[in-house]
């Protein structure tokens, strides 16, 4: 099996039914794993855990029965499929959640980074479609995980402010802090990757080494925006030091950006505060769509 962050998407999706089939059967494995921690929850006496993966395990049932309902829409029967003919890609991420540290914010966090990923999953599919009919089909895909990850993320905004030990980051004081932060994450997230599509070029792997010198260049033009907006032409944060060695790596700390952001949104109660960090949040989930969506067509696909 695939492991998450290699992100490997069948060769080529070329029918509507191929796509959801795919969809269904991507939904029904989400549900099976929820089902498998809300079963580890309850075996060791978690049962407000077990009972918040049931949960999400539900809505991922009631999301295969819509898809069956959209493809018997578009198709005229179910897109069932039991035995697809490519691998699933490893997209849920079960990994996130063995930490002893899982609590219900912690749990929203794994169910949100399972919907980003499905989200630059259908992106990846939506760009590479071959005609105009998946294309459609691959963007509304994409469009509902979108939108069940906006009300995840506000159920695990409530469940941070029911837990304000769910972190030990201390958010931003102002604005002016919050800046300072992202230009300092941002300048290092860029010199990593940069790095890191060295080392993949000098290996051979020059579309990996592309996507990734594509996604520095777009964190470093997002720091100089933010120095630019900072009082003084402040200089950034030290940000941290971040290491990608491989395109596992690399992927990681793209989702490390969005996952920051996305936890300085749920804690903020400043309003200015909330609306920058849930911009730098949405950059930084294009930023990971579009390295996740190209590797699918890399030769570095199974670099690790």
């Amino acid at each position: 099996m695939q492991r998450s962050s290699d992100f490997v998407p069948p060769p080529a999706i070329r029918s509507p039914e191929e796509l959801l089939a795919l969809a269904h059967s991507l939904a029904r494995e989400a549900a099976r794993r929820y089902g498998q921690l809300a079963e580890r929850m309850r075996a060791q006496g978690e049962a407000a855990l077990a009972t918040l993966f049931a949960s999400l395990g539900r809505i991922e049932d009631v999301h295969a029965l819509d898809i069956d309902g959209s493809a018997v829409t578009t198709t005229g029967r179910i897109a069932h499929d039991p035995q697809p003919a490519w691998p699933l890609p490893e997209i849920f991420g079960e990994e996130d959640a063995s930490s002893a540290r899982l609590s219900r914010y912690r749990a929203l966090v794994v169910a949100v980074r399972h919907k980003d990923r499905m989200f630059a999953y259908y992106t990846y599919v939506a760009a590479a479609a071959v005609n105009p009919e998946l294309r459609g089909l691959a963007e509304r895909l994409a469009r509902g995980e979108l939108e069940q990850a906006a009300l995840l993320r506000r159920e695990r905004r409530r469940a941070f402010r029911a837990e304000p030990r769910a972190t030990a980051s201390p958010p931003p004081l102002s604005l002016p802090h919050l800046l300072n932060e992202a230009a300092g994450l941002e300048q290092s997230t860029a010199v990593a990757l940069r790095a890191l599509s060295e080392r993949l070029r000098r290996n051979g792997e020059h579309a990996a080494a592309a996507l990734f010198e594509q996604a520095a260049q777009d964190n470093q033009k997002s720091c100089d925006e933010l120095i630019g907006r900072m009082p003084s032409q402040t200089p950034p944060g030290p940000g941290r030091q971040q290491d990608a060695g491989s395109v596992r790596g690399g992927l990681r700390i793209l989702e490390n950006a969005l996952e920051r952001y996305s936890e300085i949104a749920d804690r903020a109660s400043d309003e200015a505060i909330l609306r920058e960090a849930q911009l730098l949040a949405q950059r930084a989930l294009r930023r990971l769509a579009l390295v996740r969506g190209g590797l699918g067509n890399s030769a570095s696909r199974n670099a690790a």
